[in-house]
């Protein structure tokens, strides 16, 4: 009998933006639930050791990629390479075909530039 691979769920990293002024909430595959209340979503997110409640809630998956500086890169980010060119990540199945540790993120979608 074959042995089953498990996923890493730890790599299935997630970060969500909280629009009242509080940034971005960051968590795992496995902290993320949701139920239904009519016809909204409700989420419940654990990150760290804090439990959210959400109802509109912009989700960003980890690209599996980090910037020259170390940083994870999520779906989402504005990033800029060494020759100037800007861009943000809008969707995770369009990866540009590029080396993303030449690049660095300056922003998100969300926010003004860093």
């Amino acid at each position: 009998m074959e042995k089953q691979l498990q996923p890493n769920y730890q790599d299935f990293k997630f970060r969500a933006w909280i629009s009242r002024g509080r940034g971005f909430i960051y968590f795992v595959f496995m902290d993320i639930h949701y139920v239904y209340e009519g016809k909204e979503v409700i989420y419940l997110v654990r990150a760290g050791l804090q439990n959210f409640i959400l109802k509109h809630l912009h989700i960003d998956q980890w690209t599996g990629y980090k910037d020259k500086n170390g940083q994870d890169i999520y779906v989402g980010d504005k990033l800029v390479d060494d020759f100037g060119f800007s861009f943000a990540l809008l969707n995770h199945s369009h990866v540009p075909i590029m080396n993303f540790n030449e690049c660095k993120i300056v922003g998100d979608v969300y926010q003004e530039a860093k």
